[in-house]
């Protein structure tokens, strides 16, 4: 079982867990593409050693082909990466929204208030006069 898998966009070799590169963050390949490619390094070691290597019959990726679905998958991801910033704008522009909106009810709320407020204080000085003018009948 191989211990590390190299990077198809920048050959850096990674820990068999990481699940994507430390260099460039390239998402790592699929484990068969990792096995047979450890299995094909065991092999060239073997036959360099003379050894008697019996061939797989399973198909080998070429590394272009590799790159090519890495590549896919990122377009993928930033596909789905500029859909999901368009929802976050769209959230931030509707909490922007409401948070205008209860801005400006507070502001018409305040505004009644203080109209209210008025009110009542020209309603104090209307029964005030009111008073002074029964005393000054009463007199």
């Amino acid at each position: 079982m191989p211990k590390e898998w190299a990077c198809g966009a920048c050959t850096c070799f990674n820990p068999m867990g990481a699940k994507k590169c430390g260099i460039c963050e390239t998402p790592a390949p699929p484990m068969e593409d990792i096995i047979a490619e450890h299995k094909e390094k065991l092999n060239a070691e073997r036959k360099q050693r003379g050894e008697v290597v019996v061939e797989s019959k399973a198909e080998v990726v070429p590394l272009h082909m590799k790159r090519l679905s890495m590549l896919q998958s990122d377009l993928r991801h930033m596909i789905s990466h500029e859909q999901r910033l368009k929802l976050l704008a769209e959230i931030a522009e509707k909490k922007a929204r409401e948070e205008k909106e209860a801005a400006e009810k507070a502001a018409l709320k305040a505004e009644e208030e203080a109209k209210h407020a008025k009110e009542q204080e020209k309603k104090v000085q209307t029964d005030n006069l009111n008073q002074g003018l029964l005393a000054l009948n009463n007199d």
